[in-house]
């Protein structure tokens, strides 16, 4: 050897934005609680709406946040943004459905940075739940939405549902 002190494979020691990935789910309600997700109402696409445009009954997203053992140690911006079949965003609304802010404001943005615990492994990852409910959200036709969450500023998942038309026979 030459006397250097030569690194075989990633350097593990600097943190890195790379690699965070998300998992994420429409539900009714969403709550997390000492670390982990509580969800009832999961597996739906489709939202029926006796009014159009209207509110959206309430509903959640969860999401899991996987950061490995690199990307700890540093800020991650996680963010929510809603836009329609057209790919136009439709920014936070108020209780009569009047634009908040820009339209292609994010509904939810924070920032998250995991520690690196002195029992985390080279290689593994740390899952961060996270819970986001939403209420009186307002949409201005039937049509499909998809909400796009991302990982500093990297598309990590999209959510689809379709809004439609509430028949009098739905409640």
């Amino acid at each position: 050897m030459s006397g250097t002190n030569d690194i075989i494979g990633p350097d593990l020691s600097t943190p890195s934005t790379e690699g965070v990935t998300l998992d994420a789910f429409l539900a009714d309600h969403v709550v997390e609680a000492k670390g982990k997700l509580y969800a009832n109402g999961v597996g739906w696409n489709v939202m029926a709406l006796r009014e159009i445009p209207g509110p959206l009954p309430p509903f959640g997203i969860g999401m899991l946040v996987h950061v490995p053992y690199t990307a700890t140690n540093a800020p991650h911006r996680i963010e929510v943004r809603l836009h329609d079949a057209d790919g136009m965003p439709i920014g936070p609304t108020g209780p009569g459905g009047e634009p908040i802010g820009n339209e292609a404001d994010p509904l939810l943005g924070t920032e998250l940075n995991v520690g690196r615990p002195p029992n985390l492994q080279p290689g593994e990852e740390q899952i961060v739940p996270m819970a986001v409910n939403l209420n009186g959200f307002v949409v201005p036709r039937i049509g499909s939405y998809r909400f796009d969450l991302t990982v500093d500023g990297e598309t990590a998942k999209q959510l689809t549902f379709r809004v439609v038309q509430a028949s009098a026979a739905q409640p």
